[in-house]
């Protein structure tokens, strides 16, 4: 909608801006501070009241406009300039008449009027036009600029080509693609890291630099913008089974038998024991990813690039201090440096969208039996000749045990996961609405760096001056104890390019 915004007394500043009626009045508040030069003092008028600055953060442009689509400003009083005092013109000088001959002698008249008192003028204080009013906060530049492309859309690189140079500015400003490659979050430029708060997170690497470590050569002409490939599903599906199977048994038997003078005895024994241990593992894991590319920036090292002057000038410092020896000068390389602009700068990436879903599912079984059948036997016999008569007798004795044991455990675990960056998060984590969240990326403000590529060491945008003792001070303390606390990539291939370099130089 194309509004107009008219300053009261001031009509010089009026602008006719086109906006979204649905926009808050701090986000207008911003952009106008940039078109129209609008004050922190400057309030915005409902009738002949101002607005509270505290509500314009709940209250759109379209709660103020009305059918007129004008929009009123109260503008700051323009600086009056006292006026100089007037001149007080001295009183005119009497003739003098010549002394007479024998004049009587008479007393001097005595002037009535009041003294004239200059008066200064009294400045009148006015409140200073630059920086916060007191009690203001300071405004999200990046969340005002995200505002400012909420509605641009480019499905295609041939469309962003065509958007306005400064639409190209804001998207490469929120997504921080001037700022080098580093371990650990990301951080804010105003985040200063002291010695003793520096901690090396090896986690994660990708994240951006707190501050640029290039700049680009050619602010006034769009870089260059290679066919970034087209839409790509990749299907991964892996699956393991691990069994382990333990039988053991054990038999144990003894007999004993013997006979005398016609008496006999016999007995024997048995014990067997099986035992059985059974354990399977199984892992499946499913893996579904949708790469989505719009847009591939490509940047060339040496024709738009070169090392940015807070990275010069922080690499004078580390370099020109010398406390503590080599060795402390070697960690502030990293703290100062590394830390603050990154290892490395990405001259090709790409921005668009990405999907990841995972399933992983395990399932271990484990299962253990065992069977004992314990047996014993005993018999006695006698045939004897007695005074009476023959005597014949027999008897014996059996016991058997039986015991069973089984006992199973099992194990199951699955786990589903889905990671989006860039489009609508709310319809990405959802398979159904998959084509809704690829339609999603159409809009340039949900678009996210999606791969890095070509990434080079930021010392490779040094001068020679400068890369050459950063790259000797590396050199010396790349396999040290005191890299492993700072950093864990190895330094000595990080620096192998340069050494080639230097190498050619002096040859």
């Amino acid at each position: 909608m194309l509004i107009t915004i008219t300053f009261e007394g001031a009509a010089e500043r009026d602008i006719a801006l086109r906006v979204d009626p649905a926009q808050h009045l701090q986000q207008l508040r911003t952009l106008l501070a940039e078109r129209a030069g609008l004050q922190p003092e400057e309030r915005f008028l409902i009738g002949r009241v101002g607005l509270d600055p505290a509500a314009e953060e709940e209250t759109t442009i379209a709660d103020l406009i009305g059918e007129d689509r004008i929009l009123r400003v109260r503008a700051r009083p323009a600086a009056t300039v006292p006026a100089d005092p007037a001149p007080v013109e001295p009183p005119p000088e009497r003739p003098i008449k010549p002394p007479a001959e024998t004049p009587p002698a008479t007393a001097p008249a005595q002037d009535t009027r009041d003294p004239v008192r200059a008066k200064a003028p009294e400045p009148t204080p006015l409140e200073v036009a630059w920086g916060l009013a007191p009690g203001d906060a300071a405004p999200d530049l990046i969340e005002a600029l995200r505002a400012q492309i909420a509605h641009v859309e480019a499905g295609t690189p041939d469309v962003f080509a065509t958007l306005p140079l400064r639409t190209v500015r804001i998207v490469f400003a929120t997504l921080g693609l001037d700022r080098g490659l580093r371990f650990g979050p990301n951080l804010p430029a105003s985040d200063t890291i002291g010695p003793d708060r520096f901690v090396l997170d090896t986690r994660e690497f990708g994240s951006r630099s707190a501050m640029s470590p290039v700049t680009y050569l050619h602010p006034d002409r769009r870089p260059r913008f290679p066919e970034p490939g087209s839409l790509r599903r990749e299907f991964v599906a892996t699956a393991s089974q691990a069994l382990h199977v333990l039988r053991e048994r054990g038999v144990h038997a003894s007999h004993a038998s013997g006979s005398f003078a016609g008496f006999g005895l016999d007995a024997s024994f048995r014990q067997d024991l099986e035992r059985l241990r059974r354990s399977e593992t199984t892992t499946i894991h499913l893996s579904l990813e949708t790469f989505v590319p719009r847009v591939r920036l490509r940047l060339q090292p040496q024709e738009d690039l070169r090392a940015s002057d807070a990275l010069l000038a922080a690499v004078e410092q580390v370099l020109g201090d010398r406390r503590g020896g080599r060795g402390e000068q070697y960690q502030r390389l990293h703290r100062n440096i590394f830390h603050r602009f990154g290892y490395f700068f990405p001259c090709d990436l790409v921005l668009g969208g990405q999907r990841v879903r995972t399933l992983l599912i395990e399932n271990q079984d484990s299962e253990e039996q065992e069977q004992l059948v314990r047996e014993f036997k005993l018999g006695a016999a006698a045939d004897v000749q007695t005074s009476k008569g023959r005597l014949v007798a027999e008897a014996g004795s059996g016991h058997s045990e039986q015991r069973s044991l089984q006992d199973r455990y099992i194990d199951q675990l699955r786990r589903e996961e889905v990671r989006v960056v860039g489009g609508d998060e709310a319809l990405g984590i959802d398979d159904a609405q998959e084509a809704g969240w690829v339609r999603s990326l159409d809009r340039v403000a949900s678009w996210r760096v999606i791969d890095n590529r070509e990434l080079l060491p930021i010392l490779h945008f040094l001068p020679p001056a400068l890369a050459h003792p950063c790259v000797a001070l590396i050199d010396e303390f790349a396999r040290s104890h005191v890299n492993r606390r700072l950093t864990a990539l190895d330094m000595s291939q990080y620096i192998a390019p340069a050494n080639r370099d230097l190498l050619l130089d002096l040859l």
